[in-house]
């Protein structure tokens, strides 16, 4: 009998072993070491706690949903820093804008190698190029920052009127969401100029290029209710298509994304995500697209797919997630990412 009783309990201890280890290998990818398959990975920028310094950037296997987490420190042996705002990707060159460390850090996905940093910088938000030019937004600046990706130094800026988020090249012309301005402006590239600018709302942070001649931007609400969040279609000249005001009790909608598969305006209302269809010459009325329950969306991307992905920052301070959605709204997966994750951009 107690040699039964040893068996058994080796048995059950091979089983928990078994499953342990086919959870870790379902829940974690890896990349090839030659550099990564274009069209399969997306990359998610965890935004860390505010002076924690626990950002990350994750890799996600579109495929099979597999996760590498600190995926730039793997590659550059270093933290990556304070609040990670965003990613740019130029070809196969990753810029990774880390807020609070005033620092924009890079990464080769070609070969998966560190590049090097572009520090000193204020309080970046976002990022452009045009050319071996970057620009970059800052947060309490009245300033776009002025980079050269050559020699990764900055080498003047553009003046604003107030601080600037989402940007958009358009050939000579870069166009800028003004945050604390409610409009967007049109700056000409050739000496920094401002040529023209269109009223858009409070707290205007989000722009995005709908087609060729059409601009979409966001508007996220002025928190004492004065103004309600809105969306904007105009033109790449600044000339107003329509205004949409958003049909919501809430003061401020802050979580948006446009999906051009689809051409669906996302934002997250509370904990219902809604969209809008939007043409060259109209926004519709809005549509519920997914009820999270008690989750309020911290974040919203879509791929080439029209597959939306949810950021989930949970209490903020520990392991977040990322809810994949299909354009139906049926969720796909659920994957457990970093701290805060705030965005997907994919490669």
């Amino acid at each position: 009998m107690k040699k039964l009783n040893l068996l058994f309990l080796a048995l059950i201890a091979v089983l928990f072993l078994w499953s342990c280890s086919s959870d870790d290998d379902m829940g974690t990818t890896t990349p090839d070491p030659d550099g990564l398959e274009k069209g399969k990975y997306g990359l998610i920028i965890n935004e860390g706690g505010f002076q924690q310094g626990n950002s990350s950037l994750g890799l996600l296997d579109l495929d099979s949903y597999g996760y590498e987490s600190n995926y730039f420190s793997s590659i550059s042996n270093q933290p990556l820093g304070d609040v990670f705002q965003s990613i740019y990707l130029k070809d196969d060159i990753a810029y990774l804008v880390v807020n609070n460390s005033g620092k924009i850090e890079i990464l080769d996905l070609s070969d998966q190698s560190y590049v090097g940093s572009i520090d000193g910088l204020t309080s970046p938000r976002y990022m452009v190029s045009r050319g071996n030019t970057g620009y970059v937004s800052n947060l309490f600046t009245n300033d776009i920052q002025i980079i050269d990706l050559e020699t990764l130094t900055i080498s003047g800026q553009i003046t604003t009127s107030g601080w600037s988020e989402r940007m958009i090249i358009d050939g000579q012309h870069l166009i800028a969401a003004c945050s604390n301005c409610g409009y967007v402006y049109r700056y000409n590239l050739e000496d920094n100029s401002l040529v023209d600018s269109i009223q858009t709302g409070a707290a205007t942070n989000f722009i995005h290029r709908v087609s060729a001649d059409r601009i979409i931007a966001f508007a996220s609400g002025a928190f004492d209710g004065t103004e309600k969040p809105s969306a904007t279609l105009f033109t790449n000249e600044m000339q107003l298509v329509q205004k949409f005001n958003l049909p919501t009790d809430n003061d401020f909608v802050g979580t948006v994304t446009f999906d051009n598969t689809t051409n669906r305006l996302y934002f997250a209302d509370g904990p219902i995500v809604f969209y809008s269809d939007v043409t060259s010459s109209s926004i519709s009325f809005q549509q519920a697209f997914k009820n999270l329950g008690d989750i309020s969306p911290y974040g919203l991307s879509t791929d080439s797919n029209g597959t939306v992905y949810i950021m989930n920052a949970a209490d903020f301070s520990g392991a977040g997630s990322v809810i994949i959605v299909n354009p139906e709204g049926e969720t796909l997966e659920t994957v457990q990412v970093g701290i805060v994750p705030r965005d997907v951009i994919f490669y």
